[in-house]
């Protein structure tokens, strides 16, 4: 069980003479410190200078934090500054790396103060990870902004002895210039890279740039066995050479059976080599490579080191009609927030992958408001939506009592996670981060005896998702400072919706590919509540299911939006090659 703290008065006055002891034994020589900041490579020097670019970042006093040896209520300050040596404006981030930290229970807090209308920052937690304590600055040319950074152990006069002893390292460092190193544009926005990127039109979409939702789309459950033809499909993919043997320096495609055929084959026990490049490789009898949904792929061998494949690129069957229900950027303005248009991602595509906050994401769409909705590729953690399933209440995101089962009062499992992910991860990237909306929508289609039917299930029947909210006031989840909806958001995490899963491609138990299919992950999206318990809408890895909220635990990828100014510093949106916004 842990033990109190308690500084009493005498108990003061006891370190503050141990700190002062503790001082004239480190002036007259003695090797410790009670409060270390250590300089890195700045022994004899009064200050180190670091030039970036056009950017000079000096350190008064190095760039190590190394904190050790503290009690609550102590504060460690840093100082440096930034000078920006031309006559030009231009940004730049701060940002805290080779972070490790023993510190728990969020209790170093730091302030950021600073002078030319640098930084500022009120009290907020230490990064636990690698992460940025400011993003995009703005430094006038000839300018030069002094910080003074304040790291202070907070003291509660409360149990906190768990963190007696406990240290924390990172560097100061900045980042600059903001560049597009994929192209010719500088200082390009996210949402303008993403319009320049699709403006040609997909293969089966070809009535407009970006194709209007009523074009194209099918949202009904497709059929799985009634197309009429295949077509060629390229996808970048992770490639282990293994077993792979025939080698083709072309290949033939039966659009009919979708059958791929090498051409200009050698014998299997063909070794890879240099010379492979450029050709296509397999492992299947007769050399039949792909034949409708066969686990064997066709390869293009694009790089090779020694007799091991590096790189490829992977050649896939499509159905046309699977194709036709949703293939590239999308546009709407009907049943969208305000009746504003909204941009979105829809079918298999390959070019909305996002590099942020030192993790892969995909782009959902672009919000009505300019903003940039991202999913997270790989799930958080596996954990239950809610405590338990037995109230209609359950199906909140925050949610209220029996008697009032959709007050947002409480919070759900899922929003604790999704928190504590955002605290952890997402904290010092608050400056890139747009504050987010998304619909838990709890309207009533019908009730029959015990059981509710909520919107969603009518949305699904008739295949007609929204990106509306019908009770905005009440299920609408914005931030406490928003002007619009519920206002029960500190922090600008959530997850996605059903009527986005379905805008994407996604289908009532009938197997569809799109971008974030073969996935498992929960919508935010309440379908029931019966004597059974409460259900919601869940993607189960190939076609959309229904879950109840306090079964196994399902994976929880986190969703947030990026402010519409976000610049992009490279990346051409593939899986190998991500749209860059974080370094």
């Amino acid at each position: 069980m842990k033990e109190k703290i308690i500084l009493d008065r005498k108990t003061k006055i006891k370190i503050l003479a141990l700190t002062i002891a503790i001082i004239l034994f480190a002036v007259i020589g003695v090797s410790y410190a009670y409060v270390t900041l250590n300089v890195t490579g700045n022994e004899e020097a009064s200050s180190m200078k670091v030039d970036i670019a056009q950017l000079e970042l000096t350190f008064t006093d190095g760039n190590v934090v190394n904190i050790s040896g503290i009690f609550p209520g102590t504060t460690v300050t840093k100082t440096f500054s930034v000078t920006n040596n031309t006559s030009n404006a231009t940004n730049y981030d701060i940002k805290m790396s080779d972070v490790f930290t023993t510190f728990t229970e969020d209790e170093l807090v730091y302030t950021l103060t600073s002078t030319n209308s640098g930084a500022t920052k009120t009290e907020t937690i230490m990064p636990n990870n690698d992460g940025l304590i400011k993003a995009k600055v703005l430094i006038a040319g000839n300018t030069t902004q002094t910080y003074t950074m304040s790291i202070t152990w907070k003291e509660k006069n409360d149990y906190q002895n768990y963190n007696s002893g406990a240290t924390y390292h990172g560097k100061i460092q900045i980042l600059s210039p903001y560049t597009y190193t994929n192209g010719t544009a500088n200082n390009i926005k996210l949402v303008d890279r993403i319009m320049l990127d699709n403006t040609t039109a997909y293969p089966t979409n070809t009535s407009s740039k970006y194709v209007t939702a009523s074009t194209g789309i099918n949202y009904a459950n497709p059929s799985d066995h009634s197309y009429s033809g295949y077509q060629v499909y390229i996808e970048d993919v992770n490639f282990t050479s293994g077993s792979n043997k025939y080698l083709g320096t072309t290949f033939s495609f039966d659009a009919t059976s979708g059958v791929f055929r090498l051409t200009g084959t050698t014998s299997k026990s063909q070794t890879y080599s240099t010379s492979s490049i450029g050709k296509y490789t397999c492992n299947d009898n007769n050399q039949r490579c792909f034949y409708k949904n066969s686990n064997t792929d066709m390869y293009k061998i694009l790089e090779v080191n020694g007799s091991t494949v590096t790189k490829v690129e992977r050649y896939v069957e499509k159905p046309k009609k699977d194709e036709w229900n949703g293939l590239g950027l999308y546009q709407t303005n009907q049943n969208t927030l305000n009746n504003e248009a909204t941009y979105f991602f829809r079918g298999h595509v390959l070019n909305n992958y996002v590099s942020f906050a030192g993790d892969t994401w995909r782009i959902v769409r672009i919000n009505e408001n300019g903003s940039i909705r991202l999913i997270k590729e790989n799930m958080y953690v596996q954990d239950k939506y809610n405590s338990a399933r037995n109230d209609a209440m359950y199906v909140g995101f925050m949610f209220g009592t029996s008697s009032d089962p959709y007050a947002n009062t409480n919070s759900s499992n899922a929003k604790v996670r999704l928190e504590e992910y955002y605290d952890s991860y997402l904290a010092g990237y608050s400056d890139y981060l747009a504050p987010i909306d998304f619909c838990n929508d709890r309207t009533i289609a019908s009730t029959s005896g015990t059981s509710t039917n909520y919107s969603a299930i009518t949305r699904l029947t008739n295949a007609t998702p929204i990106f509306s909210c019908p009770n905005e006031t009440r299920d609408l989840f914005t931030m406490t400072t928003s002007s619009i909806g519920n206002k029960k958001l500190t922090k600008p995490v959530g997850l996605i919706t059903y009527d986005e899963m379905a805008y994407a491609g996604a289908v009532y138990y009938k197997k569809s590919n799109f971008y974030f299919s073969q996935k498992r992950y929960y919508s935010v999206t309440p379908i029931q509540n019966t004597s059974s318990g409460a259900i919601i809408i869940a993607n189960m890895g190939w076609f959309l299911t229904t879950v109840l909220p306090d079964g196994s635990g399902w994976p929880i990828h986190p969703v947030i939006s990026l402010k519409a100014d976000t610049l992009v510093l490279g990346g051409s949106g593939s899986a190998n090659d991500p749209y860059i916004i974080t370094q």
